[in-house]
């Protein structure tokens, strides 16, 4: 036999009807294969070279929990050599979710695990009515109906799987805790329609200071808590001096009204043994300290 003539595994994978990419241990793609074009609409030009998280995938569980930023499977399999199964949400090129069926098998060099292999292919037929629903529902179980920002449970695991990474992959982030100033006069004199129309306008206010990396959620009535990828707390009170200013400056319109508001923020830097818990504690106390102090200020622990 000419082994010439044998085909490459690049040429077999890439005819293969499963999606298939191959990711190195930074979580690098290295290979798009031609069914996982056809799955998610992604082709390998815009793949090839991106990290996981920034593919725009964001793949999910059936309850919208982000995997991508620390409870990865493919993650643990890098980590531990282990091949795994599970079924996730992942999203298309056209912004819609589809349930694929995957498979994380490692690729090792000398028993070191140096790359995984993510097989996977459509849970179901191809439904595009589905994918749309499948695309609201893990939306709105992870974000906050009014403004559209991720909810608590959304933050919370955004925090937890930062708090999870090893230390070699551990970013330094600081967390912000906001609540408007006096909002309940808002709601008492002009009504809660008056008051959600502040939410949803400070959001996208307070959404402008945030970076692909960061985030900024609705953690409960007028409250608001980000995450920022910073390494000192001096980074993170300028953020959030900025974030406070815009709100001050913001003008709401309300049945021919100008509505105002001002906002007190805590900041914290997350530090090593803290939990989700913990961090966004310290963040809400240095708000009510921001309150003692006259409100729309912005005070930090600055341990």
């Amino acid at each position: 036999m000419d082994i010439r003539s044998l085909k490459t595994f690049e040429e077999i994978v890439s005819e293969d009807f499963s999606g298939v990419y191959i990711v190195d241990d930074e979580r690098r793609i290295l290979f798009w294969n031609k069914a996982a074009e056809e799955i998610t609409g992604y082709t390998a030009e815009e793949m090839v070279g991106k990290s996981c998280p920034e593919t725009g995938l964001n793949h999910t569980d059936d309850k919208g929990t982000p995997l991508c930023h620390g409870f990865c499977p493919l993650l643990k399999t890098l980590r531990d050599g282990k091949t795994r199964g599970d079924v996730v949400l992942a999203q298309t090129k056209n912004g819609g979710r589809v349930a694929v069926r995957v498979r994380f098998v490692p690729i090792k060099r000398d028993d070191k695990t140096v790359a995984v292999a993510e097989i996977f292919e459509r849970e179901g037929p191809y439904d595009p009515l589905a994918e749309k629903t499948l695309s609201r529902l893990a939306f709105n179980s992870s974000h906050d109906y009014l403004t559209g920002l991720p909810a608590r449970s959304y933050i919370d695991t955004f925090i937890q799987s930062k708090l999870d990474l090893p230390s070699a992959e551990k970013q330094s982030f600081a967390v912000l805790f906001l609540d408007f100033d006096d909002f309940k006069v808002i709601n008492d004199r002009y009504g809660h329609v008056a008051g959600d129309a502040v939410l949803k306008t400070m959001a996208r206010v307070i959404s402008s200071a945030v970076k692909k990396e960061d985030l900024m959620g609705r953690y409960g009535g007028e409250e608001f808590v980000g995450v920022y990828m910073v390494d000192s707390v001096k980074d993170a009170k300028a953020i959030a001096e900025r974030v406070r200013a815009a709100i001050e400056a913001a003008e709401i319109a309300f049945e021919g009204i100008t509505l105002r508001i001002t906002a007190s923020i805590g900041v914290t830097m997350a530090k090593e043994g803290d939990s989700v818990e913990a961090v966004v504690r310290r963040a809400d106390r240095m708000m009510y300290q921001s309150k003692r102090l006259g409100k729309n200020n912005v005070c930090s622990d600055d341990w």
